[in-house]
C-alpha cells in the first residue's frame, strides 16, 4: 500500500520561558507524529530572519517533515512568551509574526496538485490574519486531496466566519471537548454530541467524520458519510498525565494515518488514544514513541 502523504499548513512557534524555549504549534507537532507513524508530511509555513529560525528548520528536518515550503518572512520567527504566577502558567501569543506571513507561489500550488497529497492539515490559529488564510484558500481551492481540520482555539484568534468556512471545506474535523462549547455557540448548533452530528449532516454536506476527544474519557467518532450517521467510542486511557501538551496533537496524527491505512473507525480511534495516553505521561510534545505505537 502506498505512504499516506500530507501536507501540514500552519504555525511552527516557540513557547519562551523564563529558563527554556520549547518548540511546538499544532501543525508541527502533528506532523511529527504523523511522520512516526509512517506518512510522509511536508510543512507548509514561515520562519524569520533571527537567530529562531535556523533552529526551527533544524528542528522540524529532525523530526522528519519536509520544510521545502517553509519559507522565510519579514516578521519575527513565531513565538509565545509564557509567565509564570506561582507555577501557573500564563500564554501570550504575539502577533504579527511568521506564520502570520505564510506564502505559496502559483509554481508551488501547481508543484503542490501535481504531488497527490491525500490530506491537508489546518489549525484555526494559523489563519488569524489575511495573508496566510488567503493563501491557505488559494491552496484549498485548487488542492485535489481532502482536507482535514483541527480545532485549535487560542485566546480570541478565531471567529465564526473562520469556523464556517473551515466547516464548509473540510472533510475531517476533530474538536477538543473543552473547544466545543466556543463552536456550537459561533456556529448556533447544539452542544449535544448527537444532535451536533446530526445537525452538520444536513448542512454541510462535505464532512465525513466528525471527531470530538473526550480527554480522560477517550474519544468518539462520528460517521456522517451516510444518512444514517453512526457514532464510535474509544476504549478510555489509562495512565496517570503528566503533561498534556502535544496529547491532541499524537491523537490526530496516529488517527488520520489509521484510517488513510483502512483501519476501522473503532480500531483508528483505539490506536490514536493509546498514542496520545503514551504522550501524556512525558513532558515532551513529541517523545519518540515504543515500537508497538508506531506505523
Amino acid at each position: 500500500m502506498s505512504k499516506c502523504k500530507i501536507l501540514s499548513f500552519g504555525e511552527v512557534l516557540w513557547d519562551i520561558y523564563p529558563d527554556k524555549s520549547v518548540i511546538g504549534g499544532a501543525p508541527f507537532n502533528f506532523s511529527a507524529h504523523a511522520v512516526m507513524q509512517g506518512a510522509d508530511v511536508d510543512l507548509i509555513s514561515a520562519v524569520g530572519k533571527d537567530e529562531l529560525a535556523d533552529k526551527t528548520l533544524a528542528e522540524i528536518k529532525n523530526k522528519g517533515v519536509g520544510c521545502e515550503y517553509v519559507h522565510v518572512s519579514q516578521y519575527d520567527t513565531g513565538y509565545c512568551s509564557v509567565t509564570l504566577d506561582n507555577g501557573i502558567p500564563s500564554y501570550n501569543l504575539v502577533s504579527p509574526v511568521a506564520y502570520d506571513d505564510i506564502k505559496l507561489t502559483d509554481t508551488e500550488i501547481k508543484d503542490i496538485i501535481n504531488s497527490n497529497y491525500n490530506y491537508l492539515y489546518v489549525g484555526t490559529l494559523a489563519l488569524r490574519n489575511k495573508a496566510s488564510f488567503n493563501t491557505f484558500r488559494n491552496l484549498a481551492k485548487a488542492f485535489n486531496g481532502k482536507i482535514i481540520c483541527d480545532v485549535n482555539l487560542r485566546q480570541h484568534y478565531y471567529s465564526k466566519e473562520l469556523l464556517d468556512y473551515l466547516f464548509n471545506v473540510a472533510s475531517v474535523i476533530k474538536i477538543s471537548r473543552e473547544e466545543l462549547s466556543a463552536v456550537t455557540e459561533a456556529l448556533n448548533l447544539s452542544a449535544d454530541y448527537d444532535i451536533f452530528a446530526k445537525e452538520l449532516s444536513k448542512t454541510k454536506s462535505n464532512i465525513e467524520l466528525i471527531v470530538l476527544t473526550l480527554d480522560k474519557d477517550g474519544a468518539v467518532v462520528f460517521d456522517l458519510r451516510n444518512s444514517e450517521i453512526k457514532s464510535y467510542y474509544s476504549q478510555k486511557p489509562q495512565s496517570k498525565v503528566l503533561s498534556t501538551v502535544g496529547a491532541g496533537d499524537s491523537f490526530f496524527g496516529a488517527f488520520i494515518t489509521s484510517y488513510f491505512s483502512g483501519k476501522s473507525l473503532s480500531d483508528c480511534l483505539n490506536k490514536a488514544v493509546n498514542v496520545s495516553d503514551y504522550v501524556v505521561t512525558r513532558l515532551e510534545a513529541i517523545p519518540d514513541l515504543p515500537p508497538e505505537l508506531k506505523n
